[in-house]
């Protein structure tokens, strides 16, 4: 089979579409920018190459896809992390099972963190956010978690442990919020429904 290349032109717009540079793409792949523009202006390049550029996950919505990748893994080796199957007191009637309930009734809505690493172009080192929703996903748990720059995702527990801390403050206005939409989302967080930094924690 004839396997046609990404021209150099090509490569270098999927990678800035995807919402990087060669730097960033750089340090992800471990190699340095030089060799990633060598890469990218080569067009008999190996073909791993194309691969890898295609599959990159969207920068400004990283958490997301690495947790969409996550599930399909999971889906494909019909895997159940042992941890998972472990319960757990959490301190109330209600058992769960660790590893993906890790978080369960530590993080609820309304429970502000700060980001302990950059999300992607979505929250700097330090930019706060609140969790808006806390969904069971049957499995585990996951966090919709809109930050003050206005962006949000959904983070798994691993994505928690990478990413965010709780910083011990909550946001007492947003800990009956209900989640509703995207739009809602939006259009409540342009309104000022939330307080990122409350005066009294």
């Amino acid at each position: 089979m004839d396997d046609v290349r990404l021209t150099p032109e090509q490569f270098k717009a999927l990678v800035r579409v995807k919402g990087w540079q060669y730097k960033e793409l750089a340090t992800r792949w471990g190699i340095s920018p030089v060799w990633v523009s060598n890469v990218a202006r080569d067009p008999a390049r190996a073909a791993h190459y194309d691969d890898a550029v295609m599959g990159l996950p969207d920068r400004r919505r990283l958490a997301r896809d690495l947790a969409r990748r996550r599930k399909l893994l999971a889906d494909a080796c019909g895997d159940v992390s042992p941890a998972a199957a472990e319960p757990i007191d959490r301190g109330g009637s209600e058992l769960k099972p660790a590893g993906e309930y890790r978080y369960h009734g530590h993080l609820l809505v309304g429970t502000i963190v700060a980001a302990s690493n950059d999300v992607g172009s979505m929250a700097e080192l330090g930019t706060r956010g609140i969790v808006f929703e806390v969904a069971d996903t049957g499995i585990g748990e996951k966090y919709g978690v809109l930050f003050e720059t206005g962006m949000w995702d959904w983070f798994l527990p691993l994505h928690i442990d990478t990413y965010l801390a709780t910083i011990g403050l909550n946001d007492a206005g947003s800990e009956e919020y209900s989640y509703r939409s995207e739009v809602q989302l939006q259009a409540d967080f342009e309104a000022g429904h939330f307080d990122f930094w409350p005066s009294n924690g």
